[in-house]
């Protein structure tokens, strides 16, 4: 119990695997099938079950309780929620550092905000790429940075 709340006190790390997560590895296609659905909320959370509890006894696999596929789809739905968060957060400082970087006057000389506008939406898409780290698109940010600030 948390004394100064009177509430208990909240869980740290993974907690218990859910019923989905135990899923042996050859149900990995399925389970990324969910949380894309999950995430696109075309279908009901009921449909989403239906399918994927066809698709478990199609292979063998006992199907997933109505209770644990709602905890699992709010728990998602959470993590979903604070990535996307963490994603604006990120596109704002990248947009600020960029603007802060290259000066108006470069930004005419470069061809007007559409060219500056490509460039800013380009440096964004690499922030949410698989395959460059941290440091590779803060190289790139630095070199563009310094090629449009310089001088001619």
């Amino acid at each position: 119990m948390d004394a100064a709340r009177n509430k208990p006190a909240r869980r740290t790390g993974r907690g218990v695997l859910s019923s989905i997560e135990r899923l042996p590895a050859e149900f990995d296609q399925e389970v990324a099938w969910v949380n894309a659905e999950l995430a696109e909320r075309r279908m009901t959370q009921a449909e989403i079950l239906r399918q994927f509890n066809e698709r478990l006894q199609g292979k063998g696999m006992a199907p997933i309780s109505k209770g644990a596929f709602s905890r699992y789809s709010v728990r998602t739905a959470q993590q979903r929620q604070k990535i996307l968060a963490s994603h604006k957060i990120l596109d704002s400082t990248a947009a600020r550092e960029i603007d802060r970087a290259v000066p108006r006057s470069k930004r005419r000389e470069i061809g007007n905000a559409e060219v500056f506008e490509a460039m800013r939406a380009w440096m964004i898409k690499l922030l949410y790429a698989d395959e460059p780290s941290a440091l590779e698109i803060s190289s790139a940010a630095v070199v563009i940075c310094s090629i449009l600030s310089e001088d001619d």
